[in-house]
C-alpha cells in the first residue's frame, strides 16, 4: 500500500474543519492561496507559501517554528501563539506583505507595523531556562509603539493552528501564577498578568467575538481540539510583554516560576550570546559591502548550527553527505562525525547502502584532511572497509557485461534514493579514499585499493557503453526507471563529476547538462515537473556547482543571485519554491540540506581548493574589494584569516594571515577588474581571467590601478 503524501494527510484535516469552521483563526496563507485557485483543496493544503524559520540553540532538538507573520510554533507543532490588535471594535492581525523578518544579535524577530502602531517580536532559545530550570525553552519579547492618538489592546492569541494549517489544542487552563495549562501541561509561562482573558473553543466563537465579548474565562475544554485563549494588555503610547515557552514539558514538571517571571530580556539574551559563542569562535565569519551575501551567508551558518539540524539529519545519504561536508568546511567537525555515526548506522540484515557507506569514508577523510586528527579513522577503520568490501564482492557475482552495476535490494531503505551508476560511482570513490587513507596513516590494506578502483572503472565504462548504445535517446547517466527526472540526473553529475568519476568536460557529461536546460531549463533554473511544481532549491544549488566547476559563470551567477534574493527566507531555505509565489512549495519551509547546499556554493565563492592549490575570491562581487573581513576560512590544508583594505595612495592592500597545516603549492586570487599592477616582495605577473598567484607565505598585496 502506498503512504500518503504528508501534505495530502493534512489537506484531509484542513478541508474537513475548512468546510464547517470557515471562521476560524487560519494562517495567512489560506487567504493568499484564495486568490491562486478556486479549488478548495488549494486554500486549504499549503502548497504555494510554505517559508517558515524552525528556530534552536546548538543543543537542542526541539525547534520553534516560525512562520513569516510571526505566528510561532512550538515542537511538536500541534498549536501556536500569534498576535494583533483590537481596537474600535475589531481585530486586525499581521499580514505577511506588512511583516518583516530578521535575524540579530542571535535571536529571531519579527517587524510588524499597522496603521500607526509599531509591533517587534523577539525570540530567544536557550538550552536553560534559569539555573533551576529542568528544561530549556523559548523566550517571547514583544514591543509596541502606539503612535496613534487613542489607545489599543496588544492581544496574545493561543490557537490549534500551526504553519501548514490545523493542529490539535484540547483544553486551556490560566492559574493564577500566569501560568497556561496546555493539553494539562504547563507549556506558557505569561511573565506580565493579561488585563483580560478569554479561553473559548472556536467551533463556537471566532477570536473577534471572543474578543468582543471580553472576560475573565480562564479555562476551556474542547474534545474537537479546537481550544484557543486570548490575552489583553492595553498599549497607550508604549508597550512590552514576555513569555516563555518551556520545551519537553509533562503535567507533573515543577518549574521555578518565580525565577523565571523575574528574567529581563536583555539578561536573556546575554545568556543566549555566552551559549552561541563558543559554538561561533572557530567558524567562518565575512564582513563585506554586499550585505544581502553577508547577511545569507551569516543566518544560514547560525540556523545551520542549531542542534535540531544534527539531532535530525537528512534521510538521504547524498543529503547528509552534503551536511557534513559543509559542516567540515565550517569547522564544526563534532557535528560531521554524529551524521557519520548516522549514516554508518545498519540493521543486522542489511549493510549501509553502497552510497551511504561511501559517504561515511568521504567525510571521514574529508574530516582528517581538515583536523589533521586521524584518530578517529583508526578507531573505526574496520567499520569504514566492512561494507565497501561487502559491496565489492556483491559486483563480483554479476557478469562483467552487459550490466555489471550495483542494483540495490527491494526492500533496502536507500533504495528509493538511489540508483544503480550513483552506487557504482560512489564505491569507486570510497575505494579510491580508502586506498589513501591507507597510504597517509599506514592503515591496514583490506583489498587492494588501486586494483579493484581500475576494476570498477573499467566496468562502469563498459557498463555504460553497453547501455548507451542500446539507449542513445536517454542521457546515460540516468541509468534508472525515470531518466526523465532532472533531480536524478543532476544528482548522477553531483556524485560523478566532485568526486572525479568522470571529468567535468566529459562529452558526456556536457551532453547530460545540455539536455537538462532544454528539458527543464526555466530562466536560467530547472524546475521540477510533477505533482508539486517549483524551483528545488537543493537541486539548482547543486547545478550551480557544476557550472563553477566548468567555468560558466554567467549561469552559475544567475542561480546564486536567485538563491540570494528569492530563495531564502531570513536564510533559510525551503525544499522547493513556488513558481507564482516564489515562497515555499512541496517539503520543508526550512530545509537544513537546501540551507547546506546554498551555504557551499556561497562559500566556494570565497574560497574552494584543488589538489594542491587555494583559490580565493573566484567570481565574488566586485564590491568586496571596497573593504572586506574573512575570518576563519577553512581550507583542506588549513585556516586562514583575510583582509581587503581599500587606500588613497595604493587602492588595496591584501593581507593574509594564514594558519596552514599543510601549506598549498600556491594560492590563485582573483583580482578587481581595475587593478593594473601587483606588489609583493617583486611584482607579480596578472595571468589569465585577471589572477595572481602566490606563495602560500605570503601576507601582504600592495594593488594598484595603474
Amino acid at each position: 500500500m502506498t503512504p500518503t503524501h504528508p501534505n495530502n494527510q493534512q489537506l484531509i484535516k484542513n478541508r474537513a474543519a475548512f468546510q464547517h469552521n470557515a471562521r476560524l483563526l487560519w494562517p495567512y496563507w489560506v487567504e493568499l492561496q484564495q486568490q491562486l485557485s478556486c479549488h478548495i483543496e488549494s486554500h486549504v493544503q499549503n502548497l504555494a507559501f510554505r517559508s517558515w524559520t524552525d528556530v534552536s540553540h546548538p543543543y537542542g532538538s526541539d525547534p520553534l517554528r516560525i512562520d513569516p507573520t510571526g505566528m510561532l510554533s512550538p515542537a511538536p507543532h500541534t498549536w501556536s501563539m500569534q498576535y494583533g490588535l483590537y481596537y474600535a471594535g475589531q481585530f486586525h492581525g499581521p499580514r505577511m506583505a506588512d511583516s518583516v523578518q530578521a535575524h540579530q544579535a542571535n535571536t529571531h524577530q519579527t517587524l510588524w507595523q499597522y496603521d500607526g502602531v509599531t509591533l517587534r517580536q523577539s525570540i530567544a532559545t536557550l538550552p536553560e531556562l534559569s539555573p533551576g530550570a529542568p528544561c530549556g525553552g523559548s523566550v517571547v519579547n514583544i514591543t509596541v509603539k502606539n503612535d496613534r492618538s487613542s489607545p489599543v489592546q496588544l492581544v496574545v492569541i493561543l490557537s490549534p493552528m500551526h504553519p501548514d494549517g490545523l493542529g490539535s489544542l484540547k483544553s486551556i487552563c490560566y492559574l493564577s501564577t500566569n501560568t497556561v495549562m496546555i493539553n494539562n501541561a504547563p507549556q506558557l509561562i505569561l511573565h506580565q498578568k493579561p488585563t483580560a482573558i478569554a479561553c473559548f473553543s472556536q467551533d463556537e466563537l471566532s477570536v473577534p467575538t471572543a474578543l468582543a465579548n471580553w472576560d475573565m474565562v480562564t479555562q476551556t475544554h474542547c474534545s474537537h481540539g479546537l481550544a484557543s485563549a486570548c490575552f489583553s494588555y492595553p498599549v497607550d503610547t508604549d508597550h512590552h510583554i514576555v513569555y516563555t515557552l518551556p520545551h519537553g514539558i509533562r503535567p507533573a514538571t515543577k518549574l521555578p516560576l518565580a525565577d523565571i517571571q523575574s528574567q529581563r530580556f536583555s539578561d536573556v539574551k546575554h545568556t543566549l550570546n555566552q551559549v552561541w559563542s563558543p559554538v561561533k569562535q572557530s567558524v567562518l565569519s565575512i564582513q563585506t559591502p554586499d550585505s544581502a551575501l553577508d547577511y545569507t551567508l551569516s543566518t544560514g551558518i547560525h540556523y545551520l548550527l542549531q542542534g535540531h539540524v544534527s539531532a535530525n539529519p537528512a534521510p538521504t545519504p547524498l543529503g547528509r553527505w552534503i551536511l557534513g561536508r559543509v559542516y567540515t568546511q565550517l569547522g564544526t567537525h563534532t557535528h560531521t562525525e554524529s551524521l557519520i555515526h548516522s549514516v554508518m548506522k545498519t540493521n543486522w540484515w542489511w549493510h549501509p547502502s553502497p552510497d551511504a557507506a561511501a559517504i561515511a569514508v568521504d567525510l571521514a577523510h574529508h574530516t582528517a584532511t581538515y583536523t589533521q586528527d586521524t584518530a578517529w579513522v583508526q578507531d573505526r577503520w574496520e567499520k569504514l572497509n566492512k561494507p565497501i568490501a561487502h559491496w565489492v564482492k556483491q559486483l563480483h557475482h554479476h557478469p562483467p557485461i552487459p550490466y555489471p552495476l550495483l542494483a540495490l535490494e527491494p526492500n533496502h531503505p536507500h533504495n528509493r534514493t538511489s540508483t544503480p551508476l550513483m552506487n557504482h560511482a560512489w564505491l569507486i570513490h570510497a575505494v579510491r579514499t580508502l586506498g589513501k587513507l591507507s597510504t597517509t596513516m599506514g592503515l591496514t590494506n583490506h583489498m587492494d585499493y588501486p586494483a579493484v578502483a581500475r576494476m570498477l572503472q573499467t566496468y562502469l565504462k563498459e557498463s555504460i557503453a553497453f547501455i548507451f548504445d542500446r539507449r542513445p535517446e536517454n542521457p546515460y547517466l540516468a541509468l534508472d526507471k525515470t531518466p526523465t527526472v532532472h533531480g536524478r540526473l543532476l544528482d548522477a553529475l553531483y556524485s560523478l563529476v566532485p568526486l572525479d568519476v568522470f571529468s567535468i568536460y566529459d562529452p558526456l557529461v556536457t551532453e547530460t547538462l545540455n539536455i537538462i536546460e532544454q528539458t527543464f531549463g526555466h530562466d536560467g533554473l530547472v524546475i521540477n515537473t510533477g505533482p508539486y511544481d517549483g524551483f528545488s532549491v537543493r537541486h539548482n544549488a547543486q547545478l550551480a556547482h557544476l557550472y563553477l566547476a566548468r567555468g560558466d559563470h554567467q549561469k552559475a551567477k544567475r542561480i546564486i543571485q536567485w538563491l540570494i534574493e528569492s530563495a531564502n527566507t531570513s536564510g533559510a531555505f525551503p525544499t522547493t519554491v513556488h513558481p507564482s509565489t516564489q515562497k515555499g512549495a512541496d517539503g520543508l519551509g526550512h530545509d537544513p540540506v537546501a540551507t547546506a547546499a546554498c551555504l557551499s556554493v556561497l562559500m566556494t565563492l570565497i574560497a574552494h581548493a584543488d589538489a594542491t592549490t587555494l583559490n580565493l575570491f573566484f567570481y565574488t562581487p566586485d564590491c568586496i574589494w571596497e573593504g572586506s573581513h574573512y575570518t576563519n576560512i577553512h581550507t583542506p590544508f588549513g585556516q586562514l584569516n583575510c583582509q581587503i583594505i581599500p587606500g588613497m595612495d595604493t587602492p588595496y592592500t591584501l593581507k593574509l594571515t594564514p594558519q596552514f597545516h599543510t601549506p598549498p603549492s600556491a594560492i590563485v586570487i582573483q583580482l578587481h577588474p581595475a587593478i593594473q599592477r601587483v606588489m609583493a616582495d617583486t611584482t607579480l605577473p596578472i595571468l589569465d581571467h585577471h589572477r595572481i598567484r602566490i606563495p602560500a607565505t605570503t601576507q601582504h598585496i600592495q594593488c594598484y590601478r595603474s
